[in-house]
């Protein structure tokens, strides 16, 4: 409960985890 109030925030954070994982797979 409580994604759906704040749809922008999990947007990021999966933008976040997807740079990360480039990050990562770069190293």
């Amino acid at each position: 409960m409580g994604d759906e109030l704040r749809p922008e925030l999990n947007e990021m954070e999966h933008e976040f985890q997807h740079k990360l994982g480039e990050m990562k797979h770069e190293l």
